[in-house]
């Protein structure tokens, strides 16, 4: 090594794997779609729609409807997915809309360690941290959100 740079942290940089970001981001979008429905009264809230292989997860918003059927009437939940995370192997995050059960991909990160032993997502040209790509994802395509 070095004099100039300090060791090396291999096991600190195991922490920057797809598997690991992926959990991690799961978690933060948790966090923020619960403080997100906090604030919003009278909506209907968002919440987050895990899949058992753990490779996606989607914003939901769930909202109870009247359904009609002759001279009956029911009450069915409606399931609305704004958004889908997909852990795309080996290394990227894509976030996806779903129009007409078309998932439509909005854009994609790919998970680096940077040259300053940095854990990022590489969207393009731009090198976002986690929260920051999380937060892009929520703001620019959920509804109410800034984009």
């Amino acid at each position: 090594m070095s004099n100039q740079e300090p060791d090396f942290d291999w096991g600190k940089a195991q922490d920057c794997k797809i598997d690991v970001v992926f959990r991690a981001l799961r978690y933060d979008a948790e966090k923020a779609i619960a403080a997100r429905n906090e604030g919003a009264i009278g909506e209907h809230p968002f919440t987050i729609a895990s899949h058992v292989d753990g490779d996606r997860f989607d914003v939901v918003r769930d909202r109870e409807i009247i359904v009609h059927r002759g001279f009956e009437q029911h009450r069915e939940t409606e399931i609305t997915t704004y958004l889908i995370f997909l852990k795309v192997l080996p290394n990227s995050i894509a976030v996806c809309s779903l129009n007409a059960d078309e998932e439509r991909e909005l854009f994609r990160g790919a998970v680096i360690l940077t040259g300053t032993r940095q854990c990022r997502l590489k969207v393009c040209d731009r090198e976002l941290e986690p929260w920051q790509f999380l937060k892009e994802a929520l703001e620019k395509y959920l509804p109410g959100g800034q984009g």
